[in-house]
């Protein structure tokens, strides 16, 4: 320690030293050359750091910031160290020049460290080429974009005028098809009841199959439109009293198959919209109590399993059941995988797959020929205009 204190206080003692150009047999020519050169050297590792520094303090997004003013000082340093050359020519002030290359030491090995702590990072910045590449994809992607945007609001306008069309037909459908059928079943009955008593059968059975032909075509039209307008409506979830709801329904059905048992599991509520639930509900449990098997009476269950993706509802019935290789058909309107002499249009699951999927949930079956079928809902009812469905 003492020996440092005394190195400090004799920092600028020359005593003993020669200077360096005294050193040897320097000549004339050589001195010059190496102050030159020194001098040179000096003056281009300070403008060097300046530049460095001016462009750090004027370029607001530099990254790495920090390393800039290290190499400032790093080349500075280093720049003092050759002037420190040349002044040794002049006056033999060894220790001075000892302290400054220490200094430049530290400063080189902190920039050696600052370099390698970033160089990570420095690799994995994008070249300008990349850069440019990245805004060229990009420029084609919002070309792109732009292309499908028009062309979403030219489908739009063509949808939206495919609509007013489908609702210029059901309000034809609604005004001038409901009342002539109408009329012909009416008509039809009529005929029948006031037919003489003589009447040959064929013409009975004619006149049979007309009114029967002209209720089912009533019966379609009616479908048709209620199809229509699940699609249509908006929904409004509530809190709904599903078991309630359920009994209800199964009151109504039971006006119609009186044979007709029901097992409803108590407690069950759900969130959605109760008239397009019971639309549901209502179509599940009539197929459950008419499609039953012969001399079975119809045991109909109405339930809430867990599945791997949360509760689900379940309905279930030991009627004649389908064959699952046409699963992907009973959900679509018109599809009957029944003979006709079981009454119905086909369009009753259609409209519980269109109120299901309204109410954002998942519908699907199970069943066996002879045994039974099992139907399948979960529901995520959310505030869904016809738009978003």
């Amino acid at each position: 320690m003492t020996g440092l204190i005394h190195f400090f206080r004799h920092l600028f003692d020359t005593t003993g030293y020669v200077r360096r150009g005294e050193c040897g047999g320097w000549t004339a020519d050589l001195s010059w050359l190496q102050n030159v050169s020194d001098l040179l050297i000096w003056a281009a590792y300070i403008a060097i750091p300046l530049v460095l520094l001016f462009y750090a303090r004027h370029q607001k997004k530099l990254p790495f910031r920090h390393l800039f003013w290290l190499f400032g000082l790093f080349i500075a340093a280093c720049g003092t160290t050759h002037f420190m050359s040349y002044i040794t020519t002049l006056y033999p002030a060894y220790r001075l020049e000892g302290v400054i290359k220490l200094i430049t030491a530290i400063a080189s090995w902190g920039t050696v460290v600052a370099i390698a702590a970033i160089t990570p990072r420095a690799l994995n910045m994008r070249m300008p080429e990349e850069l440019e590449q990245e805004i060229r994809e990009k420029g084609e992607i919002q070309r792109e974009l732009a292309l499908l945007n028009d062309s979403l609001v030219t489908r739009t306008k063509q949808l939206e005028n495919a609509n007013r069309e489908l609702e210029g037909f059901n309000n034809m459908v609604a005004h001038d098809l409901r009342s002539p059928l109408r009329t012909i079943v009416t008509a039809s009955q009529i005929a029948l009841e006031d037919a003489p008593s003589d009447l040959d059968p064929e013409t009975k059975y004619r006149l049979g199959r007309l009114c029967a032909s002209a209720q089912r075509m009533a019966s379609l039209v009616e479908d048709l439109l209620e199809f229509s307008r699940l699609g249509r409506e908006e929904i409004h979830p509530t809190p709904v009293d599903l078991t309630a709801l359920s009994l209800a329904v199964a009151r109504d059905i039971q006006e119609e198959y009186a044979l007709a048992s029901f097992q409803i599991e108590p407690g069950m509520t759900v969130e959605g919209d109760p008239r397009l639930l019971r639309v549901a509900l209502y179509n599940l449990m009539q197929n459950a109590s008419k499609y039953a098997r012969d001399g079975l009476q119809p045991v109909i269950e109405v339930g809430r399993i867990e599945t791997s993706n949360g509760p689900a509802i379940r309905v279930a019935d030991n009627g004649i059941g389908f064959d699952m290789a046409y699963i992907d058909r009973i959900f679509q309107p018109f599809e009957r995988l029944h003979n006709d002499d079981i009454p119905g249009t086909g369009i009753g699951l259609a409209n519980v797959q269109r109120v299901i999927e309204r109410h954002g949930g998942r519908l699907w079956a199970l069943s066996r020929l002879g045994v039974g079928s099992e139907f399948f809902f979960t529901l995520q009812a959310t505030d869904r205009s016809p738009a978003n469905t």
